[in-house]
C-alpha cells in the first residue's frame, strides 16, 4: 500500500502477539515505527528483526498505565518524527482462571493497562 510508504505509527504492546504482526506487516508496506512495550527484551529483538525492511524503527521501554512514560514517549517520539500518522493501541492483559479467585488488585491491573492505558493526555 503506497500510502503507508513513509508514514508513522506507533505501537503499543509491540513486543508480542497481535502488536508483533501489526509491526511486521506495516514495516513491509515501508510505514516508519516507534515500537512500545514493557518487554524490552522481544522488542530489542523485535526492532532488529524489522530493520531488515528499510523503516526508521525506534523501540522504547513504556508501561501504558504510567502518565510519566507517555509523557516520555510523547516527546521522543516527536523529535525523532514530524507528525504521527497511526497511532495502534495494542498493549493489553488478561487474567485467566476462575472469576471468584481474581483479587481487586488483579483486576485493578486489567482495567489500568486496558481501560486507563489507552487515554493519552
Amino acid at each position: 500500500m503506497k500510502e503507508l510508504n513513509g508514514k508513522n505509527c506507533i505501537i503499543t504492546g509491540a513486543a508480542n502477539g497481535i502488536g508483533r504482526s501489526f509491526a511486521f506487516a506495516l514495516a513491509k508496506e515501508g510505514m516508519n515505527l516507534y515500537l512500545t512495550d514493557i518487554d524490552l527484551k522481544n522488542l530489542n529483538k523485535l526492532e532488529t528483526e524489522i530493520l531488515q525492511f528499510g523503516p526508521k524503527v525506534y523501540s522504547i521501554k513504556c508501561d501504558v498505565t504510567k502518565l510519566e512514560d507517555w509523557t516520555h514517549i510523547s516527546e521522543n517520539f516527536h523529535s525523532k518524527f514530524e507528525n504521527l500518522d497511526l497511532l495502534i493501541n495494542n498493549a493489553g492483559i488478561a487474567i485467566g482462571g476462575n472469576i471468584l479467585a481474581i483479587t481487586l488488585d488483579d483486576w485493578k491491573e486489567v482495567l489500568d493497562v486496558n481501560l486507563w492505558g489507552i487515554y493519552v493526555p
